[in-house]
């Protein structure tokens, strides 16, 4: 079996560990997140990041919520949005760099 054959996406394990909804929720919180922080040049808080996109506290916090069900141990999408920006740079390393965060807790098992 290739080592491809075992990676999934962000996405993927977004949703098998919160569902269809909310793992694309997650999805989109790392995304918010990622695109906030890198315009800013440092990681975003929960209060920061309602403030640069003019949400609520609220709504921020419940997408932060998601995102940690998602990717439980995760406290703050930025190892992932890393993860993101290396695998879109460089599309044949989604293998490589997937594989070194698989083996962590947040993935269901197969």
């Amino acid at each position: 079996m290739s080592p491809k054959a075992n990676t999934q996406s962000l996405m993927q394990v977004a949703i098998l560990n919160a569902g269809i909804r909310k793992g694309y929720r997650a999805c989109l919180y790392l995304v918010l997140w990622g695109i906030a922080s890198d315009a800013e040049k440092r990681p975003m808080s929960a209060n920061d990041l309602a403030k640069w996109w003019g949400d609520s506290r609220t709504i921020t916090y419940k997408r932060q919520a998601i995102f940690r069900e998602a990717f439980p141990g995760e406290e703050t999408p930025e190892r992932l949005w890393k993860v993101a920006q290396v695998v879109h740079a460089d599309r044949s390393r989604q293998s490589e760099v997937m594989g070194q965060i698989v083996g962590t807790a947040w993935v269901a098992p197969s």
